[in-house]
């Protein structure tokens, strides 16, 4: 039995397409430059290298758990790993043409201001909910982000709370 050393997604590197939109590069399996795929996801690549570095630190592999690679001095990415890292760590941006639903299904973190204009929220109220917790990430899924100081909310575990109110 011969085991293979690169699975099929890894054997070529994939150039963005014309016309692409950020869910469908994040839905694309394949290898990608990380310079290639920066502007369309709007990310920085000295900030994923940056959490690359930190995953290794703690005794982790980036390219398993973040889905990125440095290799011969050139970053690679395999879209499909890094996709589930993009929706869990980096703020997204809410889509014109998404209404109160298409929004509580998505994964990931938005900007909890844009979040309650879209809900009809007050923004306020959920300061004091935040306030009153204990584990507001945990309970709501919203905290102040530390690096920004604006709030985000992650949306799987502040979609459950919306639903149970």
């Amino acid at each position: 039995m011969q085991k293979d050393i690169f699975t099929k997604d890894e054997l070529s590197i994939r150039k963005i397409e014309k016309g692409w939109s950020k869910t469908d590069l994040l839905k694309t399996k394949g290898l990608f430059y990380l310079r290639d795929i920066e502007s369309l996801l709007q990310i920085n690549s000295v900030t994923v290298k940056r959490w690359a570095k930190y995953t290794r630190s703690i005794g982790k592999d980036p390219y398993q758990t973040m889905g990125v690679k440095k290799i011969w001095g050139i970053w690679y990415v395999r879209m499909w790993v890094f996709s589930r890292f993009y929706q869990d760590n980096f703020i997204r941006v809410i889509d014109d043409s998404w209404d109160a639903e298409t929004l509580l299904s998505q994964g990931g973190l938005f900007k909890l201001v844009h979040v309650c204009q879209i809900l009809g929220i007050n923004e306020r109220s959920i300061h004091q909910l935040i306030k009153k917790s204990r584990n507001p990430k945990k309970e709501y899924g919203v905290w102040q982000n530390p690096s920004s100081k604006y709030y985000v909310a992650y949306m799987p575990t502040f979609s459950r709370w919306h639903k149970n109110l």
